[in-house]
Order: C-alpha cells, then structure tokens, then sequence
C-alpha cells in the first residue's frame, strides 16, 4: 500500500518553533494527504492541542521547546498511548533521535527535513496510523 493512500485523513499535530519548518512540513504532509490541525510551540499547548484535537501523529522538535522534549513526549504517551509521535534533531543528531524513541517516539528526522527522511518517519508509523489509531482511540 503506498503511504499517500494508506494515510489519507491522518489529523497531525506540529510542536514546532520555526515558521519555515512549519511551512514545510505543512506542505509535505497535506501532499501525502494529511491533515494539520495544529501549530504550536509550546509544551502545554501540545497537550492542549492533543485534547481538542485527538491527533493521530505528532511532529516535536526537540530543541524547540523551551522545556524538557522527554517530559513533553512521556506526557503526550501516557495521556495518548496509540498517538504515533515523530521527532526532528538538528542537522544529524542522531542520538537525540535515538534517546527520543525511548521516551515513546516512533521515528525522527534531522533537519532541515527533506522528503526521503520524512518519508522513512512516516513508514515508521504506518502500521499504526492504518489502524486508525490515534489520540482518540480506546
């Protein structure tokens, strides 16, 4: 199944301070079919976000956020467990991706994001998104 078609209707939550990645990826992800529907860059509105929104996947930039990305990512999984969660680094730190993953993200990236790690993240949470799991899920 191509990822385009497998994932339409996916609602995305971004946890992002930088307006240009955030362009970008708004337009990555309405290109492979998906829905943002929310822009933040703050930890408490992640969550807020998360509540009102009932996001499937999450894009968080680690270093973006003024507090703590592990707190942020352990909240966010404990409240919405079948919440797929990606993770971005800076320029290639891929330890920081790595250490991410253990505090329940699915995948990351390195940016500046470029389509064939994005595409790589998203295969990552495929199985779950097709599910229709999601922030909402029982």
């Amino acid at each position: 199944m191509s990822a385009q078609r497998g994932l339409m209707s996916i609602h995305v939550l971004l946890v992002e301070t930088d307006t240009v990645v955030v362009e970008l990826l708004s337009q990555w992800l309405k290109q492979q079919g998906m829905e943002v529907v929310s822009c933040v860059d703050t930890a408490e509105a992640a969550l807020q976000a998360c509540a009102m929104h009932k996001p499937q996947l999450a894009f968080v930039a680690l270093k973006a956020l003024p507090t703590s990305a592990k707190e942020l990512l352990l909240q966010m999984q404990a409240e919405y467990p079948a919440m797929q969660m990606v993770v971005s680094s800076f320029w290639g730190s891929w330890e920081e991706i790595q250490e991410a993953k253990l505090w329940g993200a699915k995948a990351g990236f390195s940016r500046p994001p470029n389509p064939q790690e994005l595409q790589r993240a998203l295969l990552a949470c495929e199985v779950g998104l097709e599910a229709g799991e999601g922030a909402g899920a029982p």
